[in-house]
């Protein structure tokens, strides 16, 4: 009996985690406004079914009411019922902030959706990180299109979260911010490689080294006063000698004079 879910849910009862409607005999438009308001405080339901249940719209906007606050419903069937664009509209203002729901259907309505409602559908995912499964027939491509995207995106962040991975990239709240940071990392990138490969027009001081290939390289007039022009490569870090020529200085040393004089104008360095 209907009746004796909802006293359960209105007492928070630990073993009342499934709301399910019999279509033989379906709930009044009271039971289902009395659950909607049951559902506000009630922290144990996980899934609400209540398909072929003739709810109205007015029945809708009090669920929808109860979608902003509710923590616990993951599941709600709404389908093949009498639902309105009004109350659709409502649901999916709900879900901009509920993050609990994870699969809604609200499919085969004896009313049209609209492209009003379904536009809200779509741009719920601006927000909406939990919801994986919207079912419904949605006629507007644009919102067909955000839906699907909004659905494959929730699920890859489900994914990573039962993997304990971060996924940032993924959250639209800060998609902006990840975008943000990761333009500052091109242009810092950007900036520090064209000042590695600028042309340097003034003397490099004299430390003994190490240098870097960029001042070992530029006019002579410039490279440091302290560098034997005849073994310039030598005064490069171990680190970058071994980037430049694949080897460690030992290993250079040994090699034939006619290879390492090869090697260092391959390099500039001779």
């Amino acid at each position: 009996m209907f009746s004796v879910q909802l006293e359960g849910v209105r007492k928070n009862e630990k073993h009342m985690y499934c709301i399910r409607s019999d279509y033989k005999s379906p709930p009044t438009h009271e039971q289902i406004r009395a659950l909607g308001e049951a559902l506000k405080t009630n922290n144990i339901v996980e899934e609400v079914s209540l398909s072929h249940s003739g709810v109205s719209t007015k029945d809708a906007l009090v669920l929808a009411d109860a979608l902003k606050v509710n923590k616990s419903v993951a599941r709600l069937d709404l389908s093949h019922n009498s639902i309105g664009a009004e109350a659709i509209l409502a649901i999916a203002e709900a879900l901009q902030t509920n993050s609990t729901l994870k699969e809604l259907r609200i499919g085969n309505q004896s009313h049209k959706t609209g492209d009003t409602a379904e536009a809200a559908l779509g741009k719920l995912f601006d927000t909406n990180t939990t919801l994986c499964t919207l079912e419904l027939v949605v006629e507007n491509q644009a919102a067909r299109l955000l839906i699907t995207k909004g659905e494959v995106r929730n699920r890859e962040i489900a994914k990573r979260m039962a993997r304990g991975e971060d996924w940032t990239e993924l959250d639209p709240s800060r998609r902006n911010q990840v975008m943000e940071l990761k333009r500052k990392q091109r242009q810092e990138e950007q900036q520090k490689k064209a000042e590695e490969t600028a042309e340097i027009t003034e003397k490099v001081p004299s430390t003994g080294g190490p240098y870097t290939m960029r001042q070992l390289c530029c006019k002579k007039q410039f490279q440091p006063d302290d560098v034997d022009q005849l073994k310039r490569e030598m005064y490069l870090s171990d680190a970058d000698f071994q980037q430049v020529f694949a080897m460690d200085k030992m290993a250079f040393e040994k090699l034939p004079t006619w290879k390492k004089a090869k090697l260092k104008k391959d390099k500039n360095l001779f």
